[in-house]
């Protein structure tokens, strides 16, 4: 038997600082890394360089990411949690890296390749983990809080980025996913030291004396 605890408690007892902290940091980072600046305004970037194909790129890219992101599951109990986060991330920051450029110097071809290579990297990795981590980091009467906080720290992001892309994409255009670039890598040293690995844990206890 056990009591769960209240969101209040949750958020404010340095009892499970860890657990939130690793959480804060999945689920800020998935939406600081930029994913939906390309979902929500996909076309608009496509847009810039081939207008005539940027529904058909943008329904591209959805569907890929619906298929990967399904593919991953296969994958994620194998290979474990981390090392998936660190190798998506990274390709992350380098495909945001490639869109920077190819937006300002007008490298179709290669925005393309940014794209596809950007959404297949987060659907393996950051796109699927953070939401299924939560559970695996969290003792049993914290879990529906801390999905709960998780949702909150994520939609909290996704609203500040959604808002906040456009204003900065137009004073900066391109250069904007140099940021994503560089907030992605420090997500990545991030992980390392802060998210342990739950591969084979039984329960919270095991994965944080790890």
């Amino acid at each position: 038997d056990f009591n769960e605890i209240t969101f209040w408690q949750y958020i404010t007892n340095s009892n499970y600082l860890k657990p939130r902290l690793a959480i804060t940091l999945l689920l800020v980072g998935q939406q600081f890394s930029g994913i939906n600046s390309i979902i929500f305004y996909g076309v608009k970037i496509v847009s810039q360089l081939m207008s005539q194909y940027a529904i058909l790129i943008n329904f591209g890219i959805s569907i890929t990411n619906v298929v990967i992101t399904f593919l991953s599951g296969m994958i994620i109990d194998k290979s474990g949690r981390k090392p998936l986060l660190i190798i998506s991330t990274i390709i992350m920051s380098i495909m945001s890296l490639i869109i920077s450029i190819s937006i300002l110097n007008n490298l179709t071809q290669w925005l393309i390749i940014g794209l596809f290579g950007y959404i297949i990297a987060f659907a393996i990795g950051l796109g699927p983990i953070p939401f299924l981590i939560i559970g695996e980091l969290s003792s049993v009467e914290t879990i529906s809080q801390a999905q709960s906080y998780g949702t909150v720290c994520n939609w909290i992001a996704t609203f500040i980025i959604g808002f906040g892309f456009p204003i900065v994409n137009k004073i900066i255009g391109g250069y904007t996913y140099m940021i994503f670039s560089i907030l992605t890598i420090i997500l990545m040293f991030c992980i390392r030291q802060y998210i342990p690995e739950t591969k084979g844990t039984r329960n919270s206890n095991e994965v944080w004396q790890n």
